[in-house]
């Protein structure tokens, strides 16, 4: 190598379970006439993540009608052998006619912006353990006759969209509790003092 030139290997390795919480790699290198020794020697320490597998399902609660609000429940749960070891983020992309109102569950934060839901917990979740939150939507016109909803879940050690990371809800119904309401007079023709009779006529013309 000529003066302030380098060359550089990629190493790749497997990560075995036991590797977790991190592991620490010391790379030496050596040349005949090395006048600095103190720089021949470099340690890499990476965090290293358990076998963490989360899971997420979705349930839409009751009537979905327009006008109204829907109701979903999220529920993340740990399915690994391991524990989470850092922040779960579930993100919520709502499809159109659906508008995000409020999110609560014990330990989540919730915001949106442009239609997408993203909600965080920083609860550790111990193999088996789950965690939940209820999510709350306007209904429009724009939802019928029926709406689809994916969200995804990520964490460290697990954060691929795709398997158990990812839920798509069934076609839920969107109904449209229309109304009109139509009024006649009996009679075309009244005289002072007589008496006429209406005739109302309300109709449901929603789904």
């Amino acid at each position: 190598l000529a003066p302030a030139a380098s060359s550089s290997i990629a190493l790749t390795v497997a990560v075995a379970a036991a590797a977790a919480p991190s592991v620490t790699n010391r790379a030496h290198v050596a040349t005949s006439a090395d006048g600095n020794a103190a720089t021949d020697v470099a340690t890499d320490i990476a965090s290293v993540f358990p076998p963490v597998d989360v899971a997420i399902a979705k349930v839409p609660v009751g009537v979905f009608r327009v006008g109204a609000t829907g109701t979903y429940v999220l529920t993340v749960t740990n399915v690994g052998t391991a524990s989470t070891v850092g922040p779960i983020t579930v993100i919520d992309t709502l499809p159109t006619g659906l508008t995000f109102r409020s999110a609560v569950g014990a330990g989540w934060t919730c915001t949106a912006a442009a239609g997408v839901v993203t909600c965080n917990t920083s609860s550790i979740l111990t193999p088996g353990a789950s965690a939940e939150f209820t999510l709350i939507v306007d209904i429009d016109l724009a939802a019928l006759p029926s709406v689809v909803n994916r969200a995804t879940v990520s964490t460290p050690g697990d954060d691929i969209a795709a398997g158990n990371n990812v839920v798509t809800t069934a076609p839920v119904v969107v109904s449209d509790a229309g109304l009109s309401i139509e009024k006649a007079a009996g009679r075309s023709v009244v005289e002072i003092a007589e008496i006429v009779d209406y005739e109302i006529t309300v109709r449901a013309t929603g789904t």
